[in-house]
């Protein structure tokens, strides 16, 4: 580069005016050319929005130069530490503030320099306006050092004037089954306009409902508001800041393990209709996989026999779980004494009244449970309704949060046929009163109302001194007698058959003021064979109780 210099002369004669021009001097011009240009992106900022500033600084001069760049950022803005990058590369721990060294910047050649900020408050201008200072330092040829500056260009940052903050959190990160979450939204005008027309919309995942009643927006419960069709707020003030809580409840088992809840707010600034989202909530879903398999030894059982069960109890979750089995006798049945057997190993002494504790179960074990109940009679009603048996499984496991949680899980029911029959007796009496020199008729029906075949004997209850039993008849055919202690054979009553037995009592003295009252009761005492195992039963009829008239005709 040269600096060109000349003088002139100017000079007049009477009317007469001329120029003269000196010889032309060529200065040599020594020395670099700093250019500055700087960009801002985006354009427009929000609050915690972040702002991108580029520097492209040029040296089209013709001496290197030691350049440093100084920025100081306007208030609203903060510098991001470490965002500094020189041409790509980062400079860690500088700061546009006190200046970043560039190093040298030879003829010819451009350095890019990009920092960021972050919007940290809403100015008052709704304006960011930012210039670089660019000093720099050469060397002439005659050895002095020289020191200047420039300017970068300025560049201005539009600001939207309105800035709602949304932010959501659930009472726990863990929940379960029937659990109840609370989930609380917080909303923060931080700009300088009202926000009008604010409703906030819950999405619930699948298995998620809302507890009806369960909004409160500042303190205040809002029974009245259905969270299903959005949650009115209505307008936010410049700096206000409204609570809202709602209940969450998990019905069932969600549709994954984790599941993430987000909540859309939508509202009007200047009659234009705005829309965001707030951050995400994610909660695990722990569902233990416990489970309880029931079986038993035989589908179709005698009153009388014994059942065998077994229980196999299963943890397929991934933790461990403290556990206890109930519900095991069906009705009608009690436990056979020392049976009960778990792991092969047996339990003396166990009761099912208050279940059987398995103590903790952990991830992925397995444990079977063996054990036996009678079959008692008052499990031979009429119609014989099948033994319906299940086990219940109530455990107990410990959230990543701290909370203890007891749940319950019910095996297959297992339903076992009743064989036996079923022996009713109906005693009746003509006339209704004993009376010395005649007699009394007594007739028992004895009918099977049962499944099964019964071998039946009648036995009944002793007369005092001078009662006869008389004519003995069964199905009107005679019997040779009636024994107290050998009782009266019926033979075979099948299902759904009846047998009648009758006989007299003559009254042939009676002893004076002895005699008031005298009892009649039968009891019907049957057996029956069931795949070679013998059972035996019996059944009492009512009660005849007859007075006693000693007068004579």
């Amino acid at each position: 580069m040269m600096l060109l210099n000349q003088t002139l002369v100017r000079f007049s004669s009477g009317s007469l005016e001329k120029v003269s021009y000196s010889n032309t001097v060529q200065t040599p011009l020594v020395g670099p050319l700093i250019t500055a240009i700087k960009k801002a992106a985006p354009s427009q900022l929000a609050l915690e929005q972040t702002v991108t500033y580029t520097l492209t600084i040029g040296n089209a001069g013709n001496c290197d130069a030691e350049v440093i760049v100084y920025d100081t950022l306007p208030a609203g803005l903060s510098f991001i530490p470490n965002s500094v990058l020189r041409d790509g590369s980062p400079i860690p721990g500088s700061k546009p503030a006190t200046g970043i060294a560039l190093g040298t910047i030879a003829v010819g050649t451009a350095v890019q320099l990009v920092f960021q900020a972050i919007m940290i408050a809403i100015p008052e201008s709704l304006s960011f306006a930012n210039q670089a200072h660019i000093a720099y330092r050469f060397t002439t040829q005659e050895g002095r050092a020289v020191a200047e500056a420039v300017q970068s260009n300025q560049v201005t940052t539009a600001i939207v004037p309105f800035q709602l903050h949304a932010y959501g959190q659930l009472s726990s990160p863990v929940t379960y089954a029937g659990d109840v979450l609370n989930y609380d939204i917080v909303l923060k005008n931080e700009g300088v306009e009202p926000i009008g027309q604010v409703t906030v919309h819950i999405p619930l995942p699948p298995g998620f409902t809302f507890v009806p009643g369960s909004v409160i927006i500042n303190d205040v419960h809002t029974a009245w508001i259905d969270p299903d069709a959005g949650i009115p707020i209505g307008t936010i003030a410049s700096g206000s800041t409204v609570t809202i809580r709602v209940s969450l409840r998990l019905n069932g088992t969600a549709a994954a393990s984790k599941v993430t809840i987000q909540s859309v707010v939508d509202y009007t600034v200047n009659g234009q209709e705005q829309r965001m989202r707030t951050n995400t909530s994610e909660v695990a879903v722990i569902a233990p996989v416990v489970s309880v398999t029931l079986s038993a030894n035989r589908a179709i059982a005698p009153v009388g026999s014994i059942i065998a069960y077994d229980a196999v109890v299963v943890n397929g979750s991934s933790f461990a779980v403290d556990a206890v089995l109930t519900d095991l006798l069906p009705p009608g049945t009690v436990l056979v004494p020392d049976s009960v057997i778990i792991d092969g190993v047996p339990r003396k002494g166990a009761s099912l009244t208050n279940g059987i504790s398995l103590g903790t179960l952990r991830a992925g074990a397995h444990t079977t449970i063996a054990y036996q109940v009678l079959i008692q009679q008052s499990a031979a009603r009429v119609g014989l309704p099948p033994l319906a048996n299940h086990a219940r499984i109530t455990y107990t496991f410990r959230l990543p949060d701290g909370r203890i949680v007891e749940q319950y899980t019910l095996s297959n029911a297992v339903v076992t046929q009743l064989a036996s029959p079923i022996l009713s007796v109906v005693a009746a009496a003509h006339p209704a009163e004993f009376v010395m020199g005649e007699s009394v008729s007594f007739t028992f029906t004895i009918t099977n109302e049962g499944n099964w075949d019964a071998d039946t004997a009648l036995f009944r209850s002793p007369y005092p001194p001078g009662f006869q039993l008389q004519d003995t008849r069964v199905n009107g055919k005679t019997r040779s007698g009636f024994p107290v202690n050998q009782g009266l054979p019926l033979g075979v009553i099948s299902p759904g058959s009846s047998v009648r037995a009758r006989y007299f009592v003559f009254v042939a003295e009676l002893e004076d003021g002895e005699q008031n009252e005298v009892a009649t009761r039968c009891i019907a005492r049957y057996s029956f064979t069931y795949e070679g195992d013998s059972y035996t039963g019996e059944c009492a009829s009512n009660e005849l109780l007859l007075s006693v008239d000693d007068y004579d005709e």
